[in-house]
């Protein structure tokens, strides 16, 4: 399954997602949901431990000017990639 996170991690029942989440999925984080994938935030020692596929929109991290923040276990995806997850995952969820 694909999560596709748009909200600010403190703006949605993110303990919903830990409980649905497994080792075959992917997380992207786009929108405010970028804020996700920032260094040293107190959701990401969580989410690490689902041993999931994490991604975020350049676009999106980059129009916030949060790239120099960005967490070294997400890896940056363009638009074009964010098609690709989409087609990968039949199911897909947004948080």
């Amino acid at each position: 399954m694909l999560h596709i996170i748009t909200k600010s991690p403190v703006n949605f029942d993110i303990q919903s997602l830990f409980l649905t989440i497994n080792s075959s999925d992917d997380v992207l984080t786009i929108q405010d949901g970028v804020l996700l994938s920032l260094n040293n935030n107190v959701y990401l020692k969580q989410i690490v431990k689902y041993s999931v596929n994490l991604y975020v929109l350049y676009e999106d991290i980059s129009a916030r000017g949060l790239i120099k923040q960005l967490s070294n276990l997400f890896i940056i995806v363009r638009y074009s990639e964010f098609i690709e997850l989409t087609v990968k995952h039949t199911k897909q969820i947004t948080w």
